[in-house]
């Protein structure tokens, strides 16, 4: 007998969905634990992301991954789209110069990755994404 191909599948939660709405509610991929049979999710952010994350887990499951190894892969996933992220930016828009403004410090963590959220917000729109 075959051995049954292990899934993974792109969702939205429902609650989420009422809550904010069907275009801004996050896209997550839900799989099962390869060694305890249990539902598992993450969540993404944008489709697109979500179903890259959902075939790369999907491959991962099906060669065995135990869920440290896909632990690995999103955290791996995640830094790779932003590589992909300031390649686009440069190769489209030219050479892009960060300035830190002068109010924060790198002592203050939360006010910096503040920053950079809205920083990379305004990259993707210059880019032409999302």
């Amino acid at each position: 007998m075959a051995k049954k191909a292990k899934t993974a599948w792109v969702f939205q939660d429902a609650r989420q969905k009422q809550k904010l709405g069907a275009s801004k509610c996050p896209w997550s991929v839900g799989w099962y634990h390869p060694e305890t049979r249990r539902r598992t999710s993450k969540t993404f952010g944008p489709h697109w992301r979500a179903d890259k994350a959902r075939r790369e887990i999907a491959e991962a499951l099906n060669a065995g991954a135990s869920e440290d190894g896909l632990k690995a892969i999103l955290d791996g996933a995640l830094e790779h789209d932003d590589e992909i992220l300031y390649e686009r930016i440069v190769l489209q828009a030219g050479p892009v110069e960060l300035h830190m403004p002068a109010h924060l410090s790198s002592d203050d963590l939360a006010d910096l990755d503040d920053w950079l959220r809205g920083l990379r917000r305004r990259l993707r729109r210059r880019a032409g994404g999302r």
